[in-house]
């Protein structure tokens, strides 16, 4: 126990509130003994640890997300603006944090494509527009902004393409429903 003290003390020094103990305080402060002669605790080599592969590949993947609250791309004909689409800039912010948090989009905004990903990314989107992250209409000229103009926002921001799965939930609300109620955080999301 008084070695394991020891160690903590010396690996954690940057959280200690006060001095470290020495092995001697130890004895004296938590068990009213004196240090035994010789010490019973014989110090240990100290040993290198070499990185794995494996190991390196998990510090390298760690990559920041710096969510940026503008338009990302080129513009594109049929595409509204991130100014004209968003309802509330900061609330959006929080959630392509988490969109790349699990994996949806890279730093560079950059859709993930994996095995059946695109079904939930769609639903995700679905479920975006039923929590109201977007706006209503256009000003000035009061044009109502449906929801496949939000899907094509959406594609263009993520360099996707979710046309058929939009769609084809969109046909089927009962079933997205029991889809979204399935997923925690799919169907947690705060409205706007």
């Amino acid at each position: 126990m008084i070695r394991l003290y020891l160690e903590i003390q010396e690996s954690y020094s940057e959280n200690l509130k006060d001095e470290p103990l020495s092995e001697e305080e130890i004895y004296l402060t938590y068990f009213n003994e004196q240090t035994p002669i010789p010490s019973l605790i014989i110090p240990a080599d100290k040993i290198n640890i070499v990185k794995s592969p494996l190991m390196i590949k998990k510090e390298e993947s760690k990559k920041s997300f710096n969510a940026r609250r503008s338009d990302i791309r080129e513009d594109s004909k049929g595409v509204l603006s991130y100014e004209q689409i968003i309802k509330n800039q900061s609330r959006f912010a929080q959630i392509e944090e988490e969109l790349f948090s699990n994996g949806f989009i890279d730093e560079n905004y950059q859709y993930i494509d994996k095995h059946g990903q695109k079904q939930k990314f769609a639903a995700i989107y679905h479920q975006l527009i039923r929590k109201g992250y977007f706006n209503n209409r256009i000003f000035p000229g009061n044009k109502e902004i449906k929801s496949a103009v939000i899907r094509k926002f959406l594609d263009h921001r993520y360099n996707v393409d979710l046309d058929k799965q939009f769609r084809t939930w969109a046909n089927i609300q009962d079933e997205l429903l029991k889809f979204i109620e399935k997923d925690y955080w799919l169907d947690h999301i705060t409205s706007c």
